[in-house]
């Protein structure tokens, strides 16, 4: 009986200590999230004709964002262009 209620103890505070340490890890995400700055110029790769662009004129005014469109004729074209790093 004695080694039984050990091992509950054993397990309860073996439980707590897990949550206590979910609970730290979580904890410091959200201070970084605050301070966390973001990109002022983005580049979006997109298909000739897929998208209208004010669409992406809207969203640099929403966001604040300097938008840079790089637009692929045909999969040869996109295709040559991410290989080498535009």
């Amino acid at each position: 009986m004695f080694f039984k209620a050990q091992r509950i103890k054993t397990t309860k505070l073996l439980l707590i200590l897990l949550v206590l340490s979910l609970l730290a890890a979580c904890g410091g995400q959200t201070e970084q999230a605050e301070t966390e700055e973001f990109a002022s110029e983005i580049t979006i790769f997109n298909w000739d004709e897929d998208l209208p662009p004010e669409i992406f004129d809207q969203f640099a005014e929403e966001y604040g964002v300097t938008v840079n469109l790089v637009v692929y004729e045909s999969s040869d074209e996109a295709d040559e262009r991410l290989r080498a790093g535009e």
